[in-house]
């Protein structure tokens, strides 16, 4: 796993993301962004690979730049950092080094998607409300209304039926329950 001074680099960064979605100031916008960098993975992964087997070193270069950027975007930082490496390699003119790194990319993107579409709730509809409670025990969520959000904390308990959560919050009230009601939202943080 790539480090960045001396710390562990994160397969997806919450603060980029965040940012991200702070600078668009439309959640709509946002998740349709990274929706459609998430589903652009394959075909600029199969691009890079693609390029480089055929020893095409401006198409290599084209793709990895393509797939860093896109990978800094939406905070996927394992994988920018790969494709950085990749860069590296055919700056430096050392194809064969940037293959050596192809399984290694594939590897990292396709575990970098998988956590973007569980946490990030990424799917074809995009509807908090499919959540499922019952497994948010141990995670930091915001409730969200039709106003907008009204809390955030780390879930401490759900129960058995998955309709009321107690969250743990950051603030000066230590706890409070939520009750699984219409248009009460769950987005998952981490």
């Amino acid at each position: 796993m790539p480090t960045f001074d001396g710390n562990e680099v994160p397969l997806v960064s919450r603060d980029v993301l965040d940012a991200l979605e702070q600078e668009l100031e439309d959640p709509e916008a946002y998740a349709t962004y990274v929706r459609l960098n998430h589903g652009l993975w394959p075909a600029r992964h199969q691009r890079l690979v693609e390029a480089i087997r055929a020893g095409d070193a401006t198409g290599a270069m084209d793709a990895v730049l393509s797939l860093k950027s896109a990978s800094q975007m939406i905070g996927a930082m394992q994988l920018a950092e790969l494709a950085l490496t990749a860069e590296h390699a055919l700056r430096d003119g050392r194809l064969r080094e940037a293959e050596e790194l192809l399984q290694d990319l594939e590897v990292c993107g396709t575990a970098t998607m998988k956590q973007i579409s569980r946490e990030y709730s990424l799917g074809a509809s995009n509807h908090l409300d499919d959540i499922d409670w019952t497994e948010l025990a141990g995670k930091t969520v915001e409730i969200q209304s039709p106003n907008g959000v009204t809390d955030y904390g780390e879930v401490d308990a759900v129960t058995v039926d998955g309709c009321i959560l107690w969250l743990k919050l950051h603030g000066p009230l230590p706890r409070r329950i939520v009750e699984k009601a219409a248009g009460v939202r769950v987005r998952i943080i981490r």
